[in-house]
């Protein structure tokens, strides 16, 4: 999907997951398309826990063709991740966030209905990715304490 990409869309209605990629430097992170991949093989829970997943690379959207083109080497030709892709073309994201290194350093932020970050991972080098486990573990209690504090 083009266009710009506003938050406020699911406010109220889900549960946001931002995923920023480290990037296009020259060739398509392996660290990148396991986490995509692995993402991917989840994303019936993602939706059954009222999940928007976003994937955001940052860079030119010339990286983000090389990234579509990996994607299809890994799941066949004409396959399209089950999220929703984006681009940080003038790393406006990467710099608010203050996650620039080199490109961006991979992060992952959780976002409550209400917009609030719950949690997040910050990769201490490319390789530190949360596993879609853990990320699926920590949406679950978030869940729970949202549905157990929504009638207050």
């Amino acid at each position: 999907r083009q266009g710009r990409l506003d938050l406020d869309q699911y406010l109220g209605r889900k549960h946001t997951l931002v995923v920023v990629l480290r990037g296009f430097g020259g060739q398509v992170c392996v660290y990148c398309t396991a986490q995509t991949k692995a993402l991917a093989k989840e994303a019936a829970r993602f939706a059954a826990l009222d999940t928007e997943v976003l994937v955001v690379f940052p860079g030119p959207s010339s990286g983000l063709d090389a990234f579509l083109e990996a994607y299809e080497r890994t799941f066949g030709k004409g396959e399209r991740p089950p999220y929703t892709l984006a681009y940080d073309s003038d790393m406006k994201l990467v710099e608010g966030l203050g996650i620039v290194d080199n490109i961006a350093v991979p992060s992952v932020l959780l976002l409550d209905k209400q917009g609030l970050i719950r949690w997040s991972h910050v990769a201490k080098d490319l390789s530190d990715r949360p596993s879609a486990t853990q990320i699926l573990k920590q949406l679950e209690a978030l869940s729970r304490t949202t549905s157990t504090t929504s009638g207050h």
